[in-house]
Order: structure tokens, then C-alpha cells, then sequence
């Protein structure tokens, strides 16, 4: 399994030297505060690269963190109704 995720990101890594190689024209890319120069192949790999990391973070604070809380909230709820001794059963 490990070395079929290897093989998968080295043909990965090689198709995106590939497309930045045969994109080489320049663009430049202005943002308000600062300009830059690129190939047209780097500035859309990171186009992409920013996309995916922004998709990233919306799925994490979305879906992934909630989900998290409510494990551990019902972890802590779990533990608390195994705990002997607990709710006045020696009373």
C-alpha cells in the first residue's frame, strides 16, 4: 500500500513538471499589494495547490472539527457512565 501511494505521488509530481514545462509562457499576476511574474504552468499548479488547501481547511472546520467534539463529548459521557461508583449508586 505504501508503495503504491509512492508511485502514485511520483506520477503526480512528474505530470506537474510536465505541465509547468509545456505552460512556460509568462503572466503576471497582480494583487493589490504585490506583482509577480510566472509561468503560466507554476501559477496555475498553484492556483490549484491554494484551492485545494482552502478546501482543505473548509472541510476540516466544517465537518471534521464538529465531528471531533461531538466523539470526545460522547467519549467523556461514556467514560462517566462506566466509572463505578458513580451516580450515588453506593447511597
Amino acid at each position: 500500500m505504501r508503495l503504491l501511494s509512492g508511485l502514485t505521488a511520483v506520477v503526480f509530481v512528474l505530470a506537474g513538471i510536465a505541465f509547468g514545462a509545456l505552460n512556460s509562457t509568462l503572466v503576471k499576476i497582480g494583487f493589490y499589494w504585490f506583482e509577480a511574474e510566472l509561468s503560466l504552468g507554476v501559477a496555475l499548479l498553484l492556483a490549484a495547490l491554494v484551492g485545494a488547501m482552502l478546501g482543505g481547511l473548509a472541510l476540516w472546520s466544517g465537518v471534521i472539527w464538529p465531528l471531533r467534539r461531538r466523539l470526545a463529548r460522547q467519549q467523556r459521557i461514556q467514560a462517566r457512565a462506566q466509572a463505578p461508583g458513580e451516580h450515588g449508586a453506593d447511597a
